[in-house]
């Protein structure tokens, strides 16, 4: 079969081994839906002489299954794009090895639950062939129909947690034309979707605010009913344990605490500590032959630097070369150095603008803001 612009019929003249012969043959026309780009043409079937092209590093579309794929070389990184959908940037280094990364649209019947929110554009699923998580953060762009937002609600970036099977707030800025970034490290399912975040008064400029606006989107820290923050307040040990268990989404046992002090715990604090005990994050202290919690204890820095030590050491998040050297370094309790090693290997930590760490202070609203984000990030979550 011969494909033509148009249909027909036509013959032509098979010349072979001296002999002729006139041949009727159907001439069909080029199916026009049907679309590919030269560098998934790596050959013939019919057996012609002609050299294969070699594969670039160019993309391939599909239009059935709205996706793109494009070859990336890990030092160089790049960009893959789906026109008027979505696309991710990837940095030079990000990638642990070269590989494809593909940008595809999920459809409908293949979408994780999305709990009754309506997304403002097609959820878009990022993967790569160098596996789930990178070395440096992807900036991921998405179009959605901000029409669809509604009044006080601004649009979101959101991945889907496959282990934690819930959609988890990135934030995000939008650039206009209908466009939101955000930055992730991981490829997975991103969305976007309507959402109503508080403004608090007193975080306007404020070096925390990026740190309170993601914990913010994910449910993890609140304000107060005067509409503030109040960054600089210290928190007890009930409510940041609480912050930790709710941004590692710690699932709920059921069993209660041991601790002599249990009656004196809120009520609202008393499954995230549990939980936090039962995964081994969170001990108490032994004083009059007994374990108490304390909840209304101020956590000092020492003190929380250990227990994000534990949690990089349970999701086998090593540390890197990198050794701390606070100016107060000799002050730091022995049973914290190594945690303050490992945690400011993973930049969780970074002291003060004079160098110091300052490890029997007290951890403030902000500080404890920052660390868990930056724990998070750590993970990869």
């Amino acid at each position: 079969m011969i494909q033509a612009k148009q249909e027909g019929q036509a013959i032509i003249t098979v010349a072979y081994g001296g002999y002729t012969a006139a041949v009727n043959v159907t001439v069909r026309a080029a199916d026009s839906n049907s679309e590919s780009s030269g560098d998934t043409n790596y050959g013939s079937s019919g057996g012609g002489t002609g050299s294969a092209p070699a594969p670039s590093t160019g993309s391939t579309v599909s239009q059935k299954k709205q996706s793109v794929e494009r070859e990336i070389m890990a030092s160089r990184g790049g960009t893959v794009e789906l026109n008027g959908v979505a696309s991710v940037t990837i940095p030079a280094g990000a990638l642990p090895k070269d590989g494809t990364v593909k940008v595809a649209v999920v459809q409908a019947g293949e979408s994780p639950s999305t709990a009754g929110r309506e997304s403002l554009g097609s959820i878009v699923e990022f993967a790569s062939t160098t596996g789930q998580f990178v070395g440096q953060p992807l900036k991921l762009t998405l179009t959605y129909d901000a029409s669809k937002a509604g009044a006080g609600s601004k649009p979101a970036v959101y991945y889907y947690n496959e282990t934690l099977a819930r959609w988890v707030y990135l934030g995000g800025s939008v650039t206009g034309n209908g466009q939101i970034t955000a930055e992730s490290k991981r490829f997975a399912k991103i969305a976007v979707f309507p959402t109503r975040l508080t403004s608090f008064s007193d975080m306007t400029g404020h070096w925390a605010a990026i740190y309170v606006d993601r914990l913010v989107g994910m449910g993890v820290i609140h304000g107060f009913e005067d509409n503030t923050f109040r960054p600089d307040q210290t928190v007890t040990r009930a409510q940041l344990v609480k912050m930790i268990a709710d941004a590692l989404a710690l699932k709920t046992s059921g069993t209660p605490t041991r601790f002599a002090d249990r009656d004196s715990m809120p009520d609202w604090a008393k499954d995230a500590i549990a939980d936090a005990v039962q995964a081994g994050i969170i001990q108490g202290y032994e004083e009059k032959g007994a374990s108490w919690f304390k909840p209304d204890q101020p956590f000092t820095r020492a003190e929380l630097v250990v227990v994000l030590a534990r949690i990089l050491e349970q999701n086998s998040a090593g540390g890197t070369k990198e050794i701390a050297g606070f100016t107060d370094q000799t002050d730091i309790p022995d049973w914290a150095q190594q945690a303050v090693q490992a945690t400011f290997a993973k930049k969780i930590i970074s002291g003060y603008p004079d160098g110091s760490f300052r490890s029997g202070n007290h951890v403030t609203r902000a500080e404890a803001a920052k660390m868990i984000y930056m724990l998070l990030d750590s993970l990869s979550m």
